[in-house]
């Protein structure tokens, strides 16, 4: 590639023999084929992940993939059709009702803060909000704790040659489904209320899921396998980061087809 530096439409120079992965470039194409010096051309979804360095890793986008979009999108997504969740309200209203204390069970809540239509008969509570925030709260923390403390036992299998942050990046695909699938119960949601039934959404919803997996269990594969060390403890290291995703895998399973 003989051109260095080239305009960008948002970005003034983008250092294009130097590029390596897309944070820098907004893919507008316009590069492509300025004075024969650069040619766009289709590459493995893959490669950016395989590609990445270890100072291109950042430690905050790890936490915010494992308890972000892992943890609180999970939680966000899953407690409307949770039956501990149902059970936890119970046993906490009664407890407030049993001691006098009505205040939590008031309805009586700003319209921009909580679902409030009484016409539609439906209507949150202060107790309602609460017990949301809490669900999706200790779901974040106890999904991601998990699966730090596992990536963690992945990268120590392989005596820390390759560094957890690099196994986690291999959880990209796994992480974009989950956050599909959840916004995808609020799309049957809405084609149910209108009377229009999807009967295969149930099997496609699983076959992403698995498909998913199996690419970040083939991507976390390729990342421990960086470490050159024996088979024996690739494979070790490489099933301490399928027991990191096992907890996704179950709470969408469960959310999916038993519940």
């Amino acid at each position: 590639r003989r051109m260095h530096l080239s305009h960008c439409s948002m970005s003034p120079l983008v250092d294009v023999r130097h590029l390596s992965s897309m944070a820098d470039c907004h893919a507008c194409g316009r590069c492509s084929g300025h004075r024969n010096a650069i040619r766009l051309q289709a590459r493995s979804p893959n490669a950016e992940v395989n590609a990445l360095r270890e100072r291109d890793m950042s430690r905050p986008e790890v936490l915010l993939l494992v308890y972000g979009v892992f943890g609180i999108a999970l939680g966000a997504f899953q407690w409307s059709a949770s039956p501990w969740f149902v059970a936890l309200k119970l046993n906490v209203a009664t407890w407030l009702i049993d001691h006098n204390q009505m205040t939590l069970l008031a309805d009586r809540t700003p319209w921009w803060l909580l679902t409030h239509y009484p016409q539609a008969n439906d209507v949150f509570t202060w107790l309602d909000g609460l017990l949301i925030l809490f669900y999706v709260a200790a779901t974040a923390v106890v999904v991601g704790t998990w699966m730090v403390l596992w990536l963690r036992a992945a990268a120590k299998v392989l005596t820390d040659r390759v560094s957890p942050w690099r196994i986690a990046y291999s959880l990209i695909p796994l992480a974009g489904v989950t956050v599909f699938l959840g916004l995808s119960t609020l799309t049957a949601t809405l084609l149910r209320a209108e009377g229009l039934i999807v009967p295969w959404v149930t099997s496609t919803r699983m076959a992403l899921l698995a498909i998913a997996l199996i690419w970040s269990a083939w991507l976390s594969w390729q990342s421990v396998r960086k470490a050159a060390l024996g088979v024996s403890r690739c494979l070790a290291s490489w099933g301490a980061t399928i027991i990191a995703m096992a907890p996704i895998v179950a709470a969408l399973t469960l959310q999916f087809i038993f519940w």
